[in-house]
């Protein structure tokens, strides 16, 4: 646990999609998310070392885009979380078509729901994007400013 800075996250998100939330969540709700689809002693362990957190959500027509930050205690713990976010979504999604390398991951459903899962030293950034089509949603990744690793 402690604070730590997070700043503004989805600063490339266009003033034009209006911001519905804006909270942190912590660890305790992470662990229960990766509960969903995993065991309890993977998801245990890899919400251990979080530091913080930031989620918003934003909304344009019928489309939602939420932006999800984690800070961890050191890139170990980082790298452990993301690693089971990845496996989460694979198994919340089955079907859904995988792109991966070591720092990101790029989940596409048949149901116009995009994700992302990029690794960044201590932190972790998860993007949600549903009804945003393929351009769209890696235009407005490519414009956060959340460090090289976040383009698609």
């Amino acid at each position: 646990g402690g604070k730590a800075d997070i700043t503004e996250l989805a600063v490339g998100v266009p003033v034009s999609w209006e911001k519905y939330y804006d909270a942190r969540v912590g660890e305790f709700f992470i662990f229960l998310s990766l509960r969903q689809f995993l065991d309890r002693a993977s998801a245990e362990r890899s919400a251990t070392g979080w530091k913080n957190d930031r989620i918003q959500i934003y909304g344009k027509d019928n489309r939602r885009l939420i932006v999800f930050v984690t800070k961890w205690d050191n890139p170990k713990e980082s790298s452990e979380f993301s690693e089971a976010y990845v496996r989460w979504m694979k198994a919340r999604f089955p079907r859904g078509s995988v792109r991966q390398d070591k720092e990101r991951m790029f989940l596409k459903t048949a149901g116009k729901e995009k994700f992302l899962c990029a690794l960044d030293n201590d932190m972790v950034l998860i993007v949600w994007g549903k009804g945003v089509d393929a351009g769209e949603f890696a235009s407005l990744i490519n414009k956060m400013k959340t460090g090289p690793q976040t383009k698609i």
